[in-house]
């Protein structure tokens, strides 16, 4: 069966002393993923915008008649969104502050936020693009059981071939209080056995659910963490200098009603604690998925 055809990287720029370095680090990936590199401009079409743009797309050491500019105008979500469908995108990157203001966080956001929080396909933001992009070093994927997770672990394994980086697998899960569920039944012993035993059966649950898209030439972690989905995999980030953080994502786009009560993606997205993909592929690649898949 002949490979399927590369899918766009597209790179959101805006007229900013940052935008070279952002499309640098679009070109990086692009050229890790085998993929088409494709620039999008929200804002006016006019001989200004053009010529600052291609001047960045140069400055990123990009080939010029490499590289596709689309200048769009509207509102960049829905931009976002209708080039992602027409141009069957495989990855949204942009950049984006370390830390987003409570005003922006609790009402609009920032535009790089903004389409992470409702792009149809997956996002990258990039906390501190650089002209000379150097490869990932260390990738922490926190999963689901579905697929969504296995859509981007598939994603997630590709580039760790390329660049040759550590990644470490985390599946959350509560972790009950059993002196509550049991009473005065269980002594410490028993509750400590019981513990255990409840982390072992997760970590063969992922370890069953990794191995079935993994790669045999790409090499993992598993990490089984009890607490608050988002909670305890920001913390191994911290803990293990990783520098990009990969997050399922949902279907539907987060609301204010997640912001409040602390999704845990918004956990993510308040403050970068590195360079955070957000996972969400088109409705007709996942259900694929699930077909192929069969029932669980």
């Amino acid at each position: 069966m002949a490979d399927a055809p590369s899918r766009t990287i597209l790179v959101l720029a805006a007229r900013s002393p940052r935008a070279a370095a952002v499309i640098a680090e679009a070109r990086r990936l692009a050229q890790a993923l085998g993929a088409p590199l494709a620039v999008l401009h929200v804002g006016p079409d006019d001989a200004d915008s053009r010529s600052a743009l291609l001047r960045a797309i140069e400055d990123a050491r990009c080939d010029p008649g490499g590289v596709e500019l689309l200048i769009r105008q509207g509102r960049v979500e829905v931009v976002i969104a209708q080039s992602a469908l027409e141009r069957d995108v495989e990855l949204v990157v942009a950049g984006a502050l370390e830390r987003e203001g409570v005003l922006q966080y609790y009402t609009l956001g920032s535009v790089a936020r903004r389409v992470a929080r409702s792009s149809p396909c997956p996002v990258l933001l990039v906390r501190q693009p650089r002209l000379a992009p150097e490869p990932y070093r260390h990738i922490v994927a926190s999963v689901h059981y579905d697929a969504v997770s296995s859509a981007m672990l598939g994603l997630v394994f590709r580039l760790a071939r390329e660049e040759a980086c550590e990644v470490d697998i985390i599946s959350e899960y509560e972790s009950p209080g059993l002196n509550l569920m049991f009473g005065d039944a269980l002594d410490s012993r028993q509750s400590e056995e019981l513990r255990r035993r409840l982390h072992a059966t997760e970590k063969l649950r992922l370890s069953a659910f990794v191995d079935a898209v993994r790669p045999e030439d790409v090499g993992v972690r598993l990490h089984c963490l009890p607490g608050r989905h988002g909670t305890a995999t920001i913390e191994h980030v911290h803990k293990s200098n990783a520098d990009l953080l990969c997050f399922p994502h949902s279907s539907a786009p987060l609301t204010f009603w997640d912001k409040l009560f602390r999704h845990g993606v918004e956990y993510a997205l308040e403050r970068l604690p590195c360079d955070l993909l957000l996972f969400r592929p088109q409705a007709a690649r996942v259900e694929a998925s699930e077909h192929q898949a069969g029932p669980g």
